[in-house]
């Protein structure tokens, strides 16, 4: 019989905790007894089965790594290699959940105070072994379907995502409007050594929920008062493909124009933008020396779909955060027109009619006089 050596590894570490009132509620006694830092890689796993963009974008693997103090907690794909990455880190000592955001402009974390579950769970008789670890079962009504979870309590931390129950989660389901339904499922436990960085928040501008909520509402405000960086100066080099596979180089197209849109999929005012990005798309059609093209923040599987629903008939790319930082894009919809010269020679914030004739006016002119 196959020994399972992860079970003795853990339990080198891990001991069960003790029933009984614990100062930190997300801590158990066994805690104190974690000396190196702990890995556990989830398998993600779709109920539906994926088309081929989906495997490609669609997350894979979840992977969690803790020590007695904290936890990070990162999703990967197949195509996870972006210059914007969103984490997630727990501070056990401090009962926080900071949800970071990093790109090569800047580094943003956003605290919440730990809550107890919110989906209740029933406790079942039957338990389960995974990866060594005995597991209790829980039901769970997700999304109207019942669905179970299984936690042990042989780890020293709570982890239980957004269920009402005890212990860590090792498989756990999920349910959402884009991923649909699937499970988290624990395949692999290392015990690692990691550097204190892993878990640190230096360079990072925290904010608290309200503060956030704050700063999103009084950047909102201020978008008439905005001042663009880069207006009548020299535009960041884009070097992309769009999701019809249109290599654009903007160093190679100096000469011609481009009509530069950044958006994302929730904002009621991206979507809105469409129209009128179709409308300048219809107007240059044939035109080579102008290219209409939108970039979006979101992961490109969610653009396919918003340009399906939405009608969008110009050039899109999306996994464009580096980009709209690049150009320090902090408004959306923002609009630019990148000359013949390569520089911005026009910026809009939101998009109307009124937008939509004061581009192409300016376009057309511009295209006059290198005639």
């Amino acid at each position: 019989m196959k020994k399972n050596y992860t079970s003795v590894i853990l339990l080198l570490l891990f001991v069960v905790s003790t029933v009984g009132a614990q100062e930190n509620p997300w801590k158990y006694e066994s805690a104190n007894r974690l000396q190196n830092e702990v890995s556990i890689t989830y398998q993600v796993v779709y109920e539906k089965q994926l088309n081929s963009y989906e495997k490609q974008y669609f997350p894979n693997e979840r992977v969690v790594t803790f020590n007695k103090d904290f936890m990070l907690i990162k999703d990967f794909s197949p195509r996870t290699k972006l210059k914007y990455t969103t984490n997630k880190l727990l501070d056990y000592n401090e009962q926080k959940l900071y949800v970071c955001t990093n790109s090569n402009n800047y580094k943003r974390a956003v605290s919440y105070d730990f809550e107890k579950g919110k989906l209740k769970a029933e406790k079942q008789t039957h338990t389960k072994e995974i990866e060594g670890l005995a597991c209790d079962e829980y039901i769970v009504i997700l999304n109207g379907v019942p669905s179970t979870v299984y936690s042990t309590k042989k780890i020293g931390l709570k982890y239980c995502e957004n269920f009402d129950i005890e212990g860590f989660v090792l498989e756990y389901p999920f349910y959402s409007k884009k991923y649909g339904r699937g499970k988290y499922v624990a395949k692999k436990i290392n015990n690692v050594r990691l550097p204190k960085s892993v878990f640190s928040l230096k360079n990072y501008t925290i904010y608290t929920k309200e503060e956030w909520k704050e700063y999103k509402i009084d950047g909102k405000k201020s978008i008439s008062n905005v001042k663009y960086k880069y207006l009548n100066e020299k535009a960041p080099r884009l070097k992309l493909k769009t999701l019809d596979k249109l290599k654009v180089d903007s160093k190679k197209r100096i000469g011609k124009q481009i009509i530069l849109n950044f958006s994302y999929v929730k904002s009621g005012a991206c979507k809105n933008a469409v129209t009128y990005l179709n409308e300048m798309q219809e107007h240059y059609k044939g035109n080579k020396n102008v290219l209409v093209l939108s970039l979006f923040l979101d992961d490109p599987y969610d653009v396919e779909l918003f340009k399906e629903k939405t009608g969008i008939n110009y050039q899109v790319a999306g996994a464009a955060r580096w980009y709209a930082d690049r150009f320090e894009i902090n408004r959306y919809p923002a609009t630019l027109i990148i000359d013949n010269k390569g520089t911005v020679s026009y910026v809009t914030y939101g998009l109307g009619s009124r937008d939509t004739k004061t581009i192409i006016n300016k376009v057309d002119n511009n295209l006059t006089s290198i005639e």
